[in-house]
């Protein structure tokens, strides 16, 4: 009796065993291999200067061509969103008051003059006020996004004081705008 148990208990095993290969799971290893990339914010300009001569009081300039004077490109690895900021034009203790306002109408003791730009694409004359406090460059009246690699071109208008003492006349007055750039 023991031997038909036996036999039994052996054919079971026998038929089982090919099927536990089948049944057990099987393991690997996966390897992910990463390069950490460091985030760099990077734009250029191809313009860095305007240089008007002498300007009359009260005179408009516009960049030429108006909206595409100066290209601005992205070339970080992220995505960016501009800003843009003025500041009072300068020569020694002698000072153009930047219009907050986008007028040139200061009072007698501060000549005030305006700046402003403009992007390629907006509706023609489309211009908007640079102040002294930084804002987001706008763009259809939308804050403006600058992919990676992508360029957008714009263009300046000057509105010189609407008076300026003698003491102005044959000085060169400076200013400088500010583009600036945050991860967008």
């Amino acid at each position: 009796m023991k031997t038909g148990i036996l036999s039994i208990s052996g054919a079971i095993l026998l038929i089982l065993t090919p099927c536990l290969p089948a049944s057990a799971s099987e393991s690997g290893i996966i390897t992910i291999t990463m390069t950490a990339v460091e985030t760099t914010i990077s734009i250029s300009l191809d313009k860095a200067d305007w240089a008007l001569g002498e300007v009359p009081e009260d005179a408009e300039y516009k960049t030429d061509p108006e909206a595409t004077w100066c290209t601005i490109t992205n070339e970080g690895n992220v995505d960016v969103d501009l800003g843009i900021q003025g500041e009072h034009a300068e020569f020694s203790t002698l000072l153009w008051f930047l219009s907050e306002d986008g007028t040139n109408d200061g009072v007698d003791s501060y000549p005030e003059y305006a700046l402003w730009y403009h992007i390629a694409g907006d509706s023609e004359g489309s211009y908007t006020s640079i102040t002294l406090t930084e804002t987001s460059a706008k763009k259809g009246g939308e804050s403006m996004t600058l992919e990676v690699a992508d360029t957008e071109q714009f263009g300046l208008k000057l509105l010189t004081p609407d008076y300026f003492s003698s003491d102005y006349v044959g000085k060169e007055m400076t200013t400088h705008i500010t583009i600036s750039a945050v991860k967008a």
